[in-house]
């Protein structure tokens, strides 16, 4: 059973911190070597590129860690009142960690695609 708990406690944690980075990173004082957020070089190339592609990607950012945290504490009340098997909850952590890989991928290219707009549109300004 702690196997579970643990399984839920770890959904709930890492929904807690994607949501928190979706809002950490996209405000004015943020820091892009101290926050947690999508590091890529695209991303890292300068403070306005991290802040471009964060700001479009902050509310999706923020559901993906609201959904995880929401998915771990539904499995903790699972794990706590119906005691599932080991295998069981494996399979929810499992398949919702590959779905928050997927997504976070998605999201790093959506990030891209808005920096690329960003340079184009100031380019064409120029």
């Amino acid at each position: 059973m702690i196997d579970n708990i643990v399984g839920a406690l770890a959904l709930i944690v890492l929904g807690t911190l994607i949501a928190w980075s979706s809002r950490r990173a996209v405000r004015p004082d943020v820091d892009p070597q101290r926050c947690p957020g999508i590091r890529t070089p695209t991303t890292m190339a300068s403070r306005e590129a991290w802040l471009t592609g964060h700001r479009a990607i902050a509310p999706a950012m923020f559901w993906l860690g609201a959904t995880l945290t929401t998915t771990g504490n539904v499995v903790l009340v699972w794990v706590l009142t119906a005691e599932p098997t080991k295998s069981q909850v494996e399979r929810v952590v499992i398949i919702s960690g590959v779905i928050m890989t997927v997504v976070l991928a998605v999201l790093a290219v959506i990030a891209h695609r808005a920096i690329r707009a960003a340079e184009e549109k100031e380019t064409q300004t120029d």
